[in-house]
C-alpha cells in the first residue's frame, strides 16, 4: 500500500524521536536520582504507551503512525493521546482505500496534504469523520472541481470571518463558533477538504508589504495542479478571490509542511507562474516547519542572494538571516534562513523593500535593500553583543562610545512595497479528474456571467442559514437565569451548554467571576470539567484574597495555602487580583486544560512551601530543568503547562506560561506582563518581575529603572503598532514590546523601561504602500530621564497617489441597469460610496458643501452612490444635491460591489463612506473609507495634481 521509500522515512524519523524521549529520559532520571526527588516517570510511561499501543495496530496504521510520531512538533507528543493521531491515521486509510482519487495522488501529497492532522496551530481533535459525514452525500457525482466549490459553500454556511486574539481554534471549536478570523477559517476549510480526501493546504501571506495586515487563504489540488481559492468565501469558479490583486504585491506567500518527505531543498531558478516555478523552493526554520515558498505564483519575484561576513571578512556560517518586512510599524519577520560553510543564503521574493536582521552567537547585523533594483546583499555581524551598557551599537553591531548627554538621532527609512502586477495564470483548468460520474469545462464568459448571480444568491443564503444555525445555540430561557452573564452566554454560540453546565453547578460566586476573566474566544471552546477544575483548586486561596472574609477565614485555612510571608499577606483582599491572576486559568494564548491537579502533585510539600517563601525559585527551577529543542518544535503553538513538565522541553514562552500556571497553583497571584511578555507576581501592593533581567517592584523602584518621555505634536495622532512602536535588544535580537493600551496624555507618553538598548521605529503609510519610516536607537542608564519627539514624516501630494484597475460593477440610473464605466468616458470621476443618515457620511456631505465652489470652478464630475433600495434623505443630502445639481446620482449594491473595489484601493472595505478618484478606464488612483476631518479637501487637491498627470500623459 505505501511505498518503501516511505516506510524507510517513517521509521527513520520515529527511531530519531524515540532516541531522543529515551535520552531525555536517561537525563531526567539521572538528575532526580541525585536530587533524591520521585517523580512521575512521565517520559518512560509515554514511551511505553506508544510502543505497547502500536503493537495492536495493523502494519499500514504502524508505518503512518510512526510517520507522525516521527515529524509532529515535539510538543504534540505529550499534549495528545496517541488515539486521538489512530483516528485520523485510520480516517486517512479510509479514502485511500475507498476514494480513487486519493489512490492516483503521488505519495508526498497524500500524506502532507490529506492525511496529516496538523494545519497551523490549532487545537487538535479527531474531527475527519464528522466533516466526512458532512460532506460526503454533497459531492456524490461531481467533478473534483465541483466538489470543491460545493464544499466551499457549506463552510460559508458555518463559519465566517470575525477578528479575534491569535489564538487558533479547532476545526470543530470553529464549528460551534461559526466565525473566526482568516486563519481559523482556512485551517477549518483545509480540514473539510481534507476529510473528503482532497488534497488542501493552508497558504500564507505571513505579513503584507502595501498594508498593515497580513491574510490566510487556500490551495487544494486538482487535475495535477495547484487552484487556490478563499476559505469560507466561496466563488463560482478557482483561482478567484479578493486577494488576488493584494497576492500579486506579496513579498512572501507559502506553504507548511510538518514533515519534509517529497521535499527539496534548493533555490528556485524559475521565475514563471506555473507548475514549474511551484516546485522550486523550500526553506525550513529548524526541523520543523517545512515552508514551500509559492510566491512565485502569486506575484513578480527575484532571487535575493545573501552574503553573511564575520567582522574579520571570513564567512559566517551557521548564522541566522531573518527576511522582514515594516508591517504595524515593526519589523515583521517573513522568512528564517541559515547560511552554509560560506556565509550564504537565498530566497526567491517579491519586488519590494525588505529588512535583514543576522543574528549569531548573540552578535548581530543588519541591511536594507529594494529587491526590485538590488537583489544581492553583504552583511557583517558585529563584534558587539549589544548588551554592554557602556556601548551603543551601530547599523553593523559595531560598538560606539555614548554618553548620558548624547543627543538621539533620528534616521529616515523608505520602503517601497512590490507594485501590482497580476500574473497570467498558469493554473487554467480544463477537463478535471473524475470524483463521480461526469467530467467539465471552464464554463463561457457568458455563463460566468449567470453563475455570479448564483453565487451572490448562494452566499446570502448560506449566511442566512448560518446565523440561524449559531443564534439557535442560545436558550434565552435559560440564560434569563443570570443576566450578568447572558451576553458571554450569547457569544459562546455553540458552547452554551459547556458554560451554562458549569454555572449550574451551585451558587458558588466564583463561578461568574471566572468566567468574566475568560477572553471572548474562550467562550466558544471552554470545558466545563476544564473550568471546574480550576475554579476547585483556586477555592482554598479564596478567602485569602477576600478582604470581607480573610480575617474570619483565615484561621480555617491549610498551613499549604498560607505559607505566603507577613507582608504578602498584608496585602490580600484584592479581588481583582484573587480574579484575574489566580482564578482565571487564562495565562497567554495556549489552549486551556486542567493543569492544578497535576502541577501540585509533581512538587513535594517541602518544595511548594520553598516556591511561596521564593517565588524566584519557581523560575530557578524552570530554566535548570526545561529545555527547549528549537529544531524539533514550532515555535507559534504554545504548549500547555503539564506537557512541559512531561517532556522537560518548551518553547520560551511556554516555559513562562509554566511558571505563571505553578503560581497560580500555589495561591501566587501571577501573569504574563503585556509590554514586555515577562511573568510577574503580585507582592506588597505592586507586580514584581519574576522573569527577566531586573526582577525589581513594577513602577516602585525609579532608581533602578529609566524614564522615556514621548513627546509628540499638537496635530499628530499616534497610535501603537499602527505608525509607531518601540523594541527592547536582548539576545541578539530586537523585540518589540507591547503597548497595545497605552495612550498619550496630553502632549505626552512616559514609559517606565528597564535599562538597556532600545530601537524606536515611526512609520506613514502612503496610498501606493510605500512607507516613509524613521528609526530612533537608544541606550537608557539605570535612573536616567530622557525626552525624545517622535516623528512623523509626511508625504508630498504626488506620492498619495497610486494606480489601480478595478472591475466594472453596475449601477441603476432611471430605472435602468448600466455599467459604470458607460457614466465616465473621457475624465476624471469621483465615486462617493454614502450612506445618508449616518454620522460618517453626514461629515463628508457638511464638507462637500464647504467646498461646494471649488467642485463648481474646476468642475469636479462626481458621482453619488446609494445603496439599493435604502435611500434615506437628510437635510444635508438635500443641500449637497442643490449646490452640486451636475453629479450624477447611482444605485448599487453595496454589498457586491464596495467590499472588491475598497480592497482593490487598498483602504477599509467595513467603512463607509468610501470615497475614489477614478481616471477613464477605471483606473483607480486614490481612495478613502470612513471618516477623516479634511478628507474632501486633500481629495480636491489631489484632482489638481492627478488631472496635470493625466492631461501630460
Amino acid at each position: 500500500m505505501f511505498s518503501e521509500k516511505l516506510q524507510n522515512y517513517a521509521q527513520q524519523k520515529y527511531d530519531s524521536r524515540i532516541k531522543w524521549m529515551a535520552h531525555r529520559q536517561k537525563v531526567i532520571s539521572e538528575r532526580e536520582a541525585q536530587n533524591h526527588s520521585i517523580r512521575p516517570p512521565w517520559m518512560k510511561h509515554l514511551l511505553e504507551e506508544i510502543q505497547r499501543k502500536l503493537e495492536s495496530c495493523t502494519w499500514e496504521e504502524q508505518i503512518l503512525m510512526k510517520f507522525f510520531y516521527g515529524t509532529m512538533p515535539l510538543r504534540d507528543l505529550a499534549e495528545y493521546e496517541f488515539e486521538v493521531f489512530l483516528d485520523f491515521v485510520r480516517h486517512g486509510i479510509l479514502l485511500y482505500q475507498t476514494v480513487e482519487w486519493c489512490r492516483r495522488l503521488p505519495e508526498e501529497i497524500f500524506l502532507n496534504d490529506v492525511l496529516y492532522y496538523r494545519i497551523n496551530s490549532e487545537n487538535i481533535e479527531a474531527c475527519r469523520p464528522f466533516f466526512y459525514g458532512k460532506l460526503k452525500g454533497r459531492i456524490q457525482a461531481k467533478t473534483l472541481e465541483e466538489a470543491v466549490l460545493e464544499i466551499n459553500y457549506w463552510c460559508a454556511k458555518q463559519a465566517s470571518y470575525e477578528a479575534s486574539d491569535l489564538r487558533t481554534i479547532s476545526p470543530m471549536g470553529m464549528y460551534r463558533a461559526g466565525a473566526g478570523r482568516c486563519g481559523e477559517e482556512s485551517t477549518f476549510a483545509v480540514t473539510a477538504f481534507r476529510s473528503v480526501g482532497i488534497p488542501a493546504r493552508q497558504v500564507y501571506a505571513p505579513w503584507w508589504a502595501h498594508c498593515d495586515d497580513n491574510h490566510a487563504w487556500v490551495e487544494v489540488y486538482v487535475n495535477q495542479t495547484w487552484h487556490f481559492l478563499g476559505a469560507c468565501e466561496p466563488e463560482e469558479r478557482l483561482d478567484k478571490g479578493w486577494f488576488v490583486n493584494a497576492s500579486s504585491r506579496a513579498l512572501m506567500v507559502h506553504a507548511r509542511n510538518f514533515s519534509d518527505f517529497g521535499s527539496a531543498f534548493s533555490v528556485s531558478e524559475h521565475s514563471g507562474t506555473g507548475e514549474d516555478a511551484y516546485n522550486g523552493e523550500w526553506f525550513q526554520e529548524g526541523e520543523l516547519p517545512c515552508y514551500q515558498n509559492v510566491t512565485m505564483r502569486y506575484a513578480k519575484t527575484r532571487e535575493l542572494q545573501i552574503t553573511v561576513l564575520e567582522s574579520d571578512g571570513s564567512p559566517a556560517e551557521h548564522a541566522w538571516v531573518s527576511v522582514e518586512v515594516l508591517n504595524g510599524a515593526q519589523y515583521q519577520s517573513i522568512a528564517a534562513l541559515e547560511t552554509d560553510e560560506e556565509g550564504k543564503a537565498a530566497l526567491r521574493i517579491g519586488l519590494g523593500t525588505v529588512h535583514l536582521w543576522v543574528v549569531k552567537e548573540g552578535r548581530a547585523g543588519e541591511a536594507l535593500l529594494n529587491v526590485e533594483t538590488c537583489s544581492q546583499a553583504r552583511v557583517e555581524i558585529g563584534v558587539c553583543r549589544m548588551e554592554r551598557p557602556c556601548a551603543e551599537p551601530g547599523p553593523s553591531g559595531q560598538c560606539s562610545a555614548q554618553g548620558d548627554t548624547a543627543i538621539p538621532q533620528w534616521s529616515d527609512i523608505d520602503f517601497h512595497a512590490p507594485k501590482e502586477n497580476l500574473p497570467e495564470s498558469g493554473n487554467g483548468i480544463g477537463k478535471t479528474e473524475h470524483f463521480g460520474l461526469k467530467e467539465t469545462t471552464l464554463p463561457s464568459s457568458d455563463a460566468l456571467t449567470g453563475s455570479r448571480a448564483i453565487n451572490r444568491d448562494r452566499i446570502r443564503r448560506a449566511a442566512m442559514l448560518r446565523t440561524e444555525r449559531i443564534e439557535g445555540y442560545y436558550q434565552e430561557e435559560l440564560a434569563e437565569k443570570y443576566p450578568g452573564e447572558q451576553e458571554i452566554l450569547r457569544l459562546a454560540a455553540g458552547n452554551f451548554s459547556q458554560l451554562y453546565q458549569f454555572l449550574e453547578q451551585d451558587a458558588n460566586p466564583d463561578r461568574k467571576w471566572l468566567l468574566h476573566s475568560l477572553s471572548p474566544k474562550d467562550y466558544k471552546d471552554a470545558r466545563a470539567d476544564i473550568l471546574e477544575e480550576h475554579l476547585q483548586y483556586a477555592s482554598v486561596y479564596r478567602s485569602v484574597w477576600m478582604e470581607e472574609e480573610a480575617e474570619n477565614s483565615r484561621a480555617a485555612l491549610s498551613d499549604e495555602a498560607l505559607q505566603c510571608d507577613a507582608g504578602y499577606q498584608k496585602k490580600l483582599g484584592d479581588r481583582e487580583i484573587y480574579m484575574k491572576y489566580i482564578l482565571c486559568p487564562r495565562i497567554f494564548f495556549e489552549e486551556l486544560t486542567c493543569y492544578r491537579k497535576e502541577l501540585s502533585a509533581y512538587f513535594s510539600e517541602e518544595e511548594k512551601e520553598l516556591f511561596r517563601k521564593n517565588p524566584k525559585g519557581i523560575w530557578d527551577y524552570i530554566k535548570s530543568h526545561i529545555k527547549y529543542e528549537e529544531r524539533m518544535d514550532y515555535r507559534t503553538i504554545y504548549s500547555t503547562p503539564v506537557s512541559v513538565l512531561k517532556l522537560q522541553s518548551g518553547t520560551p514562552v511556554s516555559q513562562k506560561i509554566l511558571c505563571t500556571a505553578i503560581c497560580r497553583t500555589l495561591g501566587i497571584p501571577a501573569r504574563i506582563s503585556q509590554p514586555e511578555q515577562e511573568v510577574e507576581i503580585y507582592k506588597n501592593g505592586s507586580f514584581v518581575k519574576l522573569t527577566g533581567t531586573a526582577p525589581e517592584p513594577c513602577g516602585k523602584n525609579p532608581v533602578s529603572q529609566a524614564m522615556l518621555t514621548l513627546k509628540r505634536e499638537k496635530e499628530e495622532e499616534w497610535n501603537y503598532s499602527q505608525n509607531w512602536t518601540i523594541a527592547r535588544f536582548g539576545q541578539g535580537q530586537f523585540t518589540t514590546l507591547d503597548y497595545q493600551d497605552v495612550e498619550f496624555e496630553g502632549m505626552e507618553l512616559k514609559l517606565e523601561l528597564e535599562p538597556g538598548y532600545y530601537r524606536i521605529l515611526t512609520a506613514t503609510r502612503l496610498p501606493n504602500g510605500n512607507q516613509l519610516a524613521a528609526e530612533c536607537r537608544i541606550f537608557l542608564n539605570k535612573g536616567q530621564n530622557l525626552e525624545l519627539p517622535l516623528k512623523m514624516r509626511t508625504g508630498r501630494l504626488e506620492e498619495l497617489l497610486m494606480c489601480s484597475h478595478f472591475k466594472d460593477f453596475g449601477v441603476l440610473a432611471d430605472g435602468k441597469r448600466m455599467p459604470v464605466s458607460a457614466w465616465m468616458k473621457g475624465d476624471v470621476h469621483i465615486l462617493a460610496f454614502l450612506e445618508p443618515g449616518e454620522e460618517p457620511t453626514e461629515h463628508v456631505l457638511n464638507e462637500i458643501l464647504q467646498q461646494q465652489e471649488s467642485f463648481r470652478r474646476m468642475g469636479v464630475n462626481i458621482c453619488f452612490l446609494l445603496r439599493e433600495g435604502n435611500v434615506r434623505k437628510t437635510a444635508a443630502w438635500d443641500k449637497t444635491i442643490a449646490a452640486l445639481p451636475k453629479a450624477r446620482i447611482f444605485q448599487a449594491s453595496f454589498e457586491d460591489v464596495v467590499e472588491p473595489l475598497a480592497r482593490s484601493m487598498y483602504t477599509d472595505p467595513e467603512k463607509l463612506p468610501l470615497l475614489v478618484i477614478v481616471n477613464p478606464g477605471l483606473q483607480g488612483v486614490y481612495a478613502c473609507s470612513g471618516y477623516r476631518v479634511g478628507s474632501v479637501k486633500l481629495m480636491l487637491e489631489l484632482l489638481k495634481v492627478n488631472r496635470s498627470r493625466w492631461q501630460e500623459l
